[in-house]
């Protein structure tokens, strides 16, 4: 009996978990056809599942009820007492709609993941909610053409985490897409000039998810600056016997790698040296400026009835990129090389349209 009623007690918190949430509560007769219905229960007792209702309400975080204060008059005392009477039980899943639809579309939106990752996540997630919960697998957007499949990338995720966690530098090799002579792509190695697949050796200090791909940011010892790699690029992840080199000896990183500030410095994740650089714009615009480069260590300047000037500081071949995306509606002022740089490269996008 024992037995049976630690069977009933796992299919109860099955039940609730597939058929109730806080908006969708069940009384103890619908629990009941519930069991009957999809559970294949017989001529259960409604004291039965009450009572193993009740021990799930005490011993589980996340079985909720409505409570109602009842009372009644003890024939042999003739005092008036109370009780708790619970009805409505329902689940209490550990995310809200709302809350699992931003998580989801964090997931639909991803550039890292295949079609297949997308869709095993979601089903995992969607199954956590129960049957009330619109399915939002139908969209799924196609495979979008990262190289490696679901299996290499957690690889990589997981190899790059314990080196990190472990201060160890990581040999890998990098990837890149390729055409051939009948025109069909191709996933396959950085080579160098004599043919050998060129092996990367870096100091990994940080993986970071930004325009929807993962990169890791590491450091090459060759050189005193940051490095950034697509991780659904990377292959072959070793983790090597040396400890990295400290964050702290490369220049600019003395304080360590101060993340929030970092992203809006490298807003593209290139690599080279950090300026102060001036932008002039409309100041309805201004939201959308902040949008890229944040609200903490800016400088405004020279504001007029409809214009302002933003002085920040920000990664060179990051701020010449964007000043060509977004060059219809702001207008990069100093440094001097910097505007003559942008001016070429819109000479140059000039003559690739002539």
């Amino acid at each position: 009996m024992a037995q049976d009623n630690n069977i009933l007690l796992l299919d109860l918190l099955t039940l609730l978990q597939k058929y109730s949430n806080s908006k969708n509560r069940l009384s103890q007769k619908e629990i009941i056809e519930i069991l009957e219905q999809h559970f294949h229960y017989k001529n259960v007792s409604r004291k039965t599942v009450k009572n193993n209702l009740e021990k799930l309400r005490r011993y589980t975080d996340n079985i909720d009820a409505k409570r109602t204060e009842r009372s009644f008059i003890n024939k042999e005392t003739g005092e008036k007492e109370e009780f708790d009477v619970y009805t409505d039980y329902y689940y209490q899943h550990p995310f809200t709609e709302s809350e699992l639809r931003l998580v989801i579309d964090g997931i639909l939106f991803s550039k890292h993941m295949t079609k297949t990752m997308k869709t095993e996540l979601i089903d995992k997630l969607e199954k956590m909610m129960g049957n009330h919960y619109k399915k939002r697998k139908n969209h799924i957007l196609a495979d979008d053409g990262i190289g490696l499949d679901d299996s290499q990338l957690f690889e990589n995720i997981n190899h790059l985490d314990k080196a990190i966690s472990t201060m160890r530098k990581v040999t890998f090799t990098y990837n890149r897409y390729g055409v051939n002579a009948v025109g069909k792509i191709s996933f396959e190695p950085e080579r160098s000039k004599d043919g050998q697949i060129r092996k990367y050796v870096m100091n990994p200090y940080q993986m970071v998810a930004t325009n929807g791909r993962y990169y890791l940011i590491c450091n090459n010892d060759r050189y005193n600056n940051m490095s950034y790699y697509r991780i659904d690029r990377i292959s072959d992840v070793i983790i090597e016997p040396v400890e990295r080199k400290p964050i702290k000896k490369i220049d600019g990183y003395e304080q360590g790698l101060l993340m929030q500030e970092h992203m809006k410095q490298h807003i593209y994740l290139f690599s080279g040296e950090l300026i102060r650089a001036s932008i002039r714009f409309q100041k309805k615009l201004l939201t959308e400026f902040i949008d890229w480069f944040g609200k903490e260590h800016i400088t405004f300047s020279n504001q007029t009835e409809d214009e302002i000037t933003a002085t920040i500081q920000v990664n060179y071949n990051a701020l010449r990129k964007w000043a060509l995306q977004y060059g219809l509606y702001f207008r990069v002022i100093e440094l001097a090389q910097l505007v003559d740089d942008i001016k070429e490269d819109i000479k140059q996008m000039r003559k690739n349209y002539e």
